[in-house]
């Protein structure tokens, strides 16, 4: 993907670099991107900003998940009644907006974990301390990922992807997933299908999503289903394998 510090000045976490510093990265950026001869974008997200930004057209390519690892039988106990939660499964940086999630269930009577580190994650504990309902795990093994995807009511992604590894990862443990309806995870998510969308970055629209999600009666099997046919390991290296012999024999 183009180089998102240069290119995108609202999510510049650098703003104390001149115009011509940016200015500059972005020639640079452009020279380099000359050249290969071929992209592969990792979503139709991603496609659009190298053409809008490189003048190139892309092969679209999703990102693989270990579809045998996330559809193997969860060996720890269901979540008793009570104790159920929401999952984010993120860095814990600005650009995550997980701030945001959590400003959003101090104000829910519904239970969230977290987890993943980062250089934000004592002002998010700082936000959170006072809620009781809130829990940071940092980081885990992929085993009690997996556990925590499978016994969660769903997943949010609070920010615009390029793709959304997490939403692939959880829709193949067929769990739905609440997104900002915004970059490639909207590749991923069929709207009150397979999760919810909602349209502001706002603790009001995130809330509205969060309730329309308990209200929905998703099924399981059919998350898991569209997932782990369009984002398998197999079905990654068989595309690559083609695109790859293009190059080769033209």
């Amino acid at each position: 993907t183009p180089m998102r510090q240069a290119w995108d000045e609202k999510q510049m976490e650098y703003r104390f670099i001149s115009r011509f510093i940016w200015g500059m990265l972005r020639r640079w950026d452009v020279e380099t991107a000359n050249r290969p001869q071929k992209y592969i974008a990792i979503s139709e997200t991603v496609a659009a900003r190298v053409k809008q930004r490189y003048k190139h057209d892309s092969t679209i390519l999703y990102p693989p998940v270990d579809t045998a690892f996330f559809t193997a039988p969860d060996s720890e106990p269901l979540t008793p009644r009570g104790k159920e939660y929401f999952l984010v499964v993120s860095r814990l940086v600005p650009y995550k907006k997980v701030d945001l999630v959590v400003e959003t269930f101090r104000n829910l009577p519904f239970n969230l974990k977290i987890v993943g580190s980062g250089r934000q994650e004592n002002k998010l504990k700082k936000i959170a301390q006072d809620s009781g309902n809130m829990e940071f795990l940092g980081e885990v093994s992929p085993e009690k990922l997996r556990s925590l995807y499978y016994n969660c009511q769903a997943v949010i992604c609070a920010q615009e992807e390029d793709f959304g590894i997490v939403a692939a990862e959880a829709q193949v443990c067929g769990k739905p997933v609440i997104a900002f309806a915004r970059g490639g995870i909207t590749e991923i998510i069929t709207d009150k299908e397979t999760g919810v969308l909602f349209r502001e970055q706002s603790t009001a629209s995130l809330s509205e999503a969060v309730h329309k999600t308990l209200a929905t009666s998703f099924n399981p099997d059919i998350i898991r289903e569209k997932s782990t046919a369009r984002f398998s390991r197999n079905q990654f290296k068989e595309k690559l394998s083609v695109l790859l012999k293009q190059l080769i024999i033209p």
